[in-house]
């Protein structure tokens, strides 16, 4: 039978949720299987009405699969990859989005043939959240290796990072419950050498309540949205990685970081112990640790050098497809 995919990532802003869509549709896409992408160019509320009337329709011979957390309501046979519950167990989006998502999710959780979330902790969540049939529930856990190896040198980062020898990393959207002005405060408190910076990377979002972070420090560089070309020469650089959300569904940028030998320093929360436990140093959410954290350094060193076969991308696609097959549509 035909596999379609919901290629509405394909016309969005590249972050997290749209990451995963595109490592699993590479890969796919180089099996032997009949994959369509279906892609919807509309933005606003003709985006809505295309994945809601439109897609349903197009995809009436074939199993859809949708990466990024919605899918069409009217439509039964299809996979659906729930990643969080942060709309849920987190006030920092907006009230509007909030109920919007909670209705949406609620009804596509008991239509989807099978719903695949990326963490066990998410996987409780979900199930804790919503009243739901935890057999039609998988965990299919991402990749940790980054597919998009660029080798290309990129000037302009290099440039920004030229004066500093010791470099820690945030990847995040501006929102409140990654903690960035809780990082940016402890990174300052630490009472940073000449040489050493703190790199926030990430842009902001309207679905969010707050998402405003606002302090100057010679010693802390944000750089706004970047080009996957542009965040893999962060990665390259930077030799810590530090995470302090209260709240995730699964860390992409940890993942990812670990895999460029970053050595991450991160918020003591259930999904960071159950995914990064072997690679990661722990601190708990209060401006003293971190600081404490950032002020020794020199401390911490690599755990654990190298990602495992069964933490790359293609065990996981290697799963999607056993899913798959599971449901006789392959």
């Amino acid at each position: 039978m035909k596999v379609y995919i919901n290629g509405k990532f394909l016309n969005q802003r590249i972050t997290g949720v749209q990451r995963v869509a595109k490592q699993y549709t590479d890969l796919l896409l180089k099996t032997e299987h009949n994959i369509e992408i279906i892609e919807n160019k509309y933005q606003g509320l003709m985006a809505v009405f295309f994945e809601q009337i439109i897609l349903p329709w197009k995809t009436k011979d074939g199993i859809l699969i949708n990466f990024c957390n919605t899918g069409p309501l009217i439509k039964t046979n299809q996979i659906l990859f729930i990643h969080d519950a942060a709309f849920m167990a987190s006030k920092s989006h907006s009230k509007l989005f909030r109920y919007y998502y909670r209705v949406l999710i609620t009804l596509l959780l008991h239509r989807a043939k099978k719903v695949i979330t990326v963490s066990d902790f998410s996987k409780d969540e979900i199930v804790k959240y919503f009243n739901f049939n935890v057999s039609k529930l998988a965990v299919i856990k991402n990749g940790m290796d980054f597919e998009d190896h660029i080798e290309q040198d990129i000037p302009d980062v290099r440039n920004k990072l030229s004066n500093f020898k010791k470099i820690v990393l945030t990847v995040s959207s501006m929102d409140p419950r990654k903690n960035l002005k809780y990082i940016a405060e402890s990174w300052i408190a630490s009472n940073p050498s000449e040489d050493s910076v703190l790199v926030i990377v990430g842009g902001k979002n309207k679905v969010f309540a707050d998402d405003s972070v606002s302090i100057e420090h010679d010693n802390i560089l944000f750089t706004g949205y970047v080009t996957d070309e542009e965040l893999i020469a962060y990665y390259r650089s930077a030799h810590f990685y530090v995470s302090a959300s209260e709240y995730e569904g699964f860390g992409l940028p940890i993942a990812e970081s670990i895999n460029f030998g970053c050595i991450p320093l991160l918020s003591d929360i259930p999904v960071h112990r159950e995914l990064f436990g072997t690679y990661g140093y722990f601190f708990e959410n209060d401006s003293k640790q971190l600081r404490e954290v950032f002020a020794n350094l020199p401390e911490y060193t690599m755990k654990k050098s190298a990602i495992t076969e069964s933490e790359t991308w293609k065990s996981s696609v290697n799963t999607l497809i056993q899913v798959l097959r599971e449901t006789n549509e392959i």
